[in-house]
């Protein structure tokens, strides 16, 4: 009987599973692939190159809302510029104390040289606002106002001059952008610039002062530019804030506010019961 033979590739195809086929090439020679010690050498190399890429941005805006969170999270020390005027003369007032904005409490004195009324002392306490000072009231005597209630009276001012207000302001900043790197009170910091939203700008005005910035938008066609500028240290906590507004041919105002030692101790003494006097409202340019 004739057998007929299987072509080689047939057989290779069949035994293939078994044993492998034998062909003319080479087996790999070990040395050439590279070593676990080497994949792994190459895999960090990798990891060190990714480390060496630049981060990506932060979003300026995001980072403006971080710094005002991280500083509302601690204490510091208050001071504060507020500049109001035209070109031919300026007034200013200004206020110092300590303030903690986590616990909400604070002592605050204002001052205006060449007022009518040239200081007033402020204590923040539990939800409420003790004032000496204002119009009304004897000279031993304080005013006491619930915090949540007072009213600022005047554009980019806060009601009793709250630090937390202005915080709350440039929190929601339209249109920011990084502007830079400045050294505020030695600290490397960075600027971020934006623009105060409608909303911002009237937040907690009274009636009558919003009834006001409502014509001068109607009679400007648009509302006038409140500029602001935030100073964010390392830490990524806000150190510095300005408020800016100008309007034509009626002057403009110039509100700067500046936190140092951070995480100082905050320590109040509220004025003895019977020498408060109940308010519902505070007037005055030193109450904001």
């Amino acid at each position: 009987m004739r057998r007929s033979a299987l072509p080689v590739g047939a057989v290779c195809l069949l035994m293939l599973s078994v044993s492998g086929c034998l062909t003319d090439t080479p087996e790999p020679d070990p040395k050439s692939a590279p070593s676990q010690s080497q994949q792994q050498k190459e895999k960090e190399k990798e990891k060190e190159k990714e480390k060496e890429k630049p981060a990506p941005a932060p979003d300026p805006a995001a980072a403006v809302r971080a710094a005002v969170a991280a500083t509302g999270a601690t204490s510091a020390r208050i001071n504060q510029k507020i500049e109001l005027g035209d070109s031919k003369r300026t007034f200013v007032l200004t206020i110092t104390g300590v303030f903690d904005m986590a616990r909400d409490r604070g002592q605050l004195s204002v001052d205006f040289p060449g007022g009518a009324i040239s200081h007033m002392d402020e204590v923040f306490d539990d939800g409420r606002v003790y004032v000496s000072g204002p119009t009304g009231l004897d000279k031993d005597s304080w005013g006491a106002i619930r915090r949540d209630k007072a009213e600022a009276h005047y554009a980019l001012r806060a009601p009793v001059n709250d630090p937390e207000h202005l915080l709350q302001q440039v929190s929601t900043l339209e249109q920011v952008s990084r502007a830079g790197e400045e050294k505020i009170g030695g600290v490397d910091t960075v600027r971020y610039s934006g623009r105060l939203s409608s909303q911002a700008v009237v937040l907690r005005l009274t009636q009558e002062t919003r009834d006001k910035w409502a014509k001068v938008t109607r009679s400007m066609g648009g509302e006038p530019p409140a500029l602001a500028d935030v100073w964010v240290d390392p830490q990524g906590r806000l150190v510095q804030a300005r408020l800016s507004l100008s309007m034509p041919g009626s002057g403009g105002v110039t509100n700067t506010l500046t936190f140092t030692d951070l995480g100082t101790p905050v320590e109040v003494k509220l004025p003895p019961a019977q020498k408060t006097v109940p308010l519902t409202s505070i007037t005055g340019v030193l109450a904001g």
